[in-house]
């Protein structure tokens, strides 16, 4: 909220910075691993299983990541490591602006409970209101639900 007599300066897009720290970034990510299915320009999903055996655990390659992103493109990045797409998503919203959260893959769906449900990809503002009103407010309250119910 801007209080009275403040000043906001809008700065015009940068986009020839942000295509170069994009492609950056993703060369660093290509510089891990050939499985790389970008989601935006700041943003993908990397497959490190054949990694592993040569830059360690997914966890010291999520910061090996971070890492060489703040060395060369002078920015910070959160990671989120876990075995499944949906969980490394919501893993690296848990402690942006930036950080890592590993979840490992027995904890997964306890992980998921815990969380409300909005804060799942693909649930807007719409469905999130509409599954409160259902009395689904978190992933265990999702997982809760029979099919049936959830089909209807």
């Amino acid at each position: 909220m801007v209080g009275e007599g403040a000043v906001v300066r809008v700065l015009p897009p940068e986009h020839e910075l942000y295509s170069r720290i994009s492609s950056a970034i993703m060369a660093t990510f290509a510089d891990i691993t050939p499985f790389v299915e970008p989601l935006s320009s700041d943003e993908a999903f990397l497959d490190v299983a054949g990694a592993v055996r040569l830059m360690g655990s997914p966890a010291t390659i999520a910061q090996r990541i971070r890492d060489t992103v703040a060395d060369e493109q002078g920015i910070t990045c959160s990671v989120g490591v876990a075995s499944t797409k949906f969980v490394a998503k919501l893993a690296s919203d848990q402690n942006k602006p930036d950080g890592v959260c590993v979840i490992p893959p027995a904890k997964g769906a306890a992980f998921v409970q815990t969380l409300p449900v909005k804060r799942f990809h693909g649930v807007g503002p719409v469905t999130a209101r509409r599954m409160e009103a259902l009395g689904i407010l978190t992933g265990a309250d999702l997982a809760a639900r029979p099919l049936a119910f959830l089909q209807q």
